[in-house]
């Protein structure tokens, strides 16, 4: 019960980092509870000896894991030893904490940030797709692309999910009286349990990259299945995973010869689209509503090239004014 309380993948990552918490402790030779610990209590008494978790932020770095991972894997401490009276842990929790923030600054760096895909490098990549011999599947990839730039997706929002309730099935897409297609999220990463997330694609006329003319088209070469399943499938009736949705772009953008392909992802979608509504002074609270945001973390999304636009834009405005203020 205590597991359903948090998303599947966090519970994974947790569950990962108990499993590299007892791999640390068979090599320092102290007692090793196999996960899951039979007890939170058995885990509680081993984290709580002195230098056994500074060890274990020491051990993460010498295995060249990320800070953040490294963080991750400490939070899944915390959740797997607390008990049911939520008692307290950790009590030497600011020196971990001081610990962690040195790690981010000295330690260990994740792979560099996945490059951003905006609306000039999606009307390239599109314009190769349709050059390319890849029969039906052509209007697939095609319109997959598009609208993972428009939605500003995740990508468990509108590829295949483990967790039905995420799935972007063909029940849960609609065409309005008004020409404008809407997906409806049940289930996002910061939206478990609210209210349902309805995503609208309106169309833009005489545009090479409107999202609701690659819907109709898509549509109209969609195999016939229904209902639950999923929505993007292929000419066979497959569904697009994730890392197949990344193969094939990195192969498009190899074929382009793109510098960097590898550091193209699904995900890049979703950076170009903020990075762009960053550059073009769109308010902050429609950027988190475009992404599903629940804080300002779409910050994180945010690349270098658009903060340059947007300062460029703030310069202009500043050599515009035809005389200071009073």
């Amino acid at each position: 019960m205590l597991s359903s309380s948090i998303e599947a993948s966090t519970l994974r990552n947790y569950t990962t980092g108990l499993k590299k918490f007892s791999e640390f402790l068979a090599k320092t030779k102290v007692g090793v509870p196999l996960p899951p610990c039979s007890t939170s209590s058995e885990l509680r008494k081993l984290i709580t000896q002195p230098g056994v978790i500074e060890s274990f932020i020491c051990f993460c770095y010498q295995n060249d894991l990320a800070s953040g991972t490294a963080g991750g894997y400490i939070d899944g401490l915390k959740f797997f030893s607390t008990d049911l009276d939520g008692a307290p842990f950790f009590p030497r929790e600011a020196i971990i904490l001081r610990l962690l923030a040195g790690y981010q600054k000295i330690g260990k760096r994740p792979a560099p940030p996945k490059l951003a895909i905006d609306a000039l490098f999606l009307r390239r990549l599109v314009t190769h797709v349709d050059s390319l011999n890849l029969g039906a599947d052509n209007i697939l990839w095609r319109t997959l692309f598009i609208i993972a730039f428009f939605g500003c997706f995740r990508p468990s929002e509108y590829l295949i999910s483990k967790d039905e309730l995420k799935l972007l099935s063909f029940n849960r897409v609609r065409l309005t009286a008004e020409n404008t297609f809407e997906f409806v999220l049940l289930k996002t990463k910061n939206n478990s349990s609210g209210p349902i997330q309805q995503i609208l694609f309106a169309p833009l006329p005489d545009d090479d990259i409107c999202p609701v003319r690659a819907l109709h088209s898509y549509l109209s070469i969609r195999p016939t299945s229904k209902g639950n399943t999923a929505f993007f499938i292929d000419s066979t009736g497959k569904v697009v995973s994730p890392g197949r949705f990344n193969t094939m772009l990195r192969i498009i953008l190899r074929s382009m010869k793109i510098p960097d392909s590898h550091r193209y992802s699904a995900k890049s979608f979703r950076v170009g689209a903020a990075s762009m509504a960053y550059s073009l002074n769109i308010p902050a609270e429609d950027i988190q509503q475009l992404g599903r945001w629940a804080s300002l973390a779409f910050l994180y999304y945010i690349r270098a090239g658009a903060r340059a636009i947007r300062v460029c834009k703030i310069h202009k405005v500043l050599a515009s004014a035809k005389k200071l203020p009073l």
